[in-house]
């Protein structure tokens, strides 16, 4: 389990990517439907602001999800280690984060997760650059108010 780091082969440019590995044995049904869900959603999603899936496949007894790399770690724990955080960074990184949410709205798709520890930084040097990750709850919507389901992460989890 857990997320390893990989990379393409020398002959398809050597990019370094993001390999999550998940047990299929450790799955039950709902686990592995939420995974499917997960992948046929990222699978048609592209934009800047939202992490890309460049892969999926299973090889007993694991699931591989090939992701980008994100080496600036999440939001949360860059906004905790600095001393300053200036408006100016803040208003960027909420104009990334707005855009990429903009963009799976109208792709019709509602993230029901979105928090700190689920928008990445691409890089060490650029605390603006997000973008949004961790689709496991992520939901197509078809209708106009079809989404009734609480979910998401308990601390973040309105009343």
């Amino acid at each position: 389990g857990g997320v390893r780091r990989g990379a393409r082969r020398e002959g398809e440019n050597g990019m370094e990517l993001a390999i999550k590995v998940i047990s299929v044995d450790k799955c039950n049904l709902q686990e592995e439907s939420r995974i499917m869900n997960e992948v046929a959603i990222l699978q048609s999603l592209n934009h800047p602001n939202i992490l890309r899936l460049h892969d999926f496949f299973e090889e007993s007894p694991n699931f591989f999800i090939v992701m980008e790399l994100m080496e600036g770690g999440d939001v949360f724990d860059k906004i905790v280690e600095k001393t300053q955080y200036t408006e100016r960074d803040a208003k960027e990184l909420v104009r990334s984060l707005l855009k990429g949410i903009e963009y799976i709205h109208t792709r019709r798709v509602a993230h029901r997760d979105l928090k700190p520890q689920n928008l990445l930084l691409a890089s060490l040097e650029n605390d603006v650059l997000v973008k949004i990750a961790d689709f496991s709850f992520a939901r197509r919507v078809h209708t106009p108010k079809s989404l009734f389901t609480r979910c998401g992460t308990p601390t973040y989890v309105g009343k």
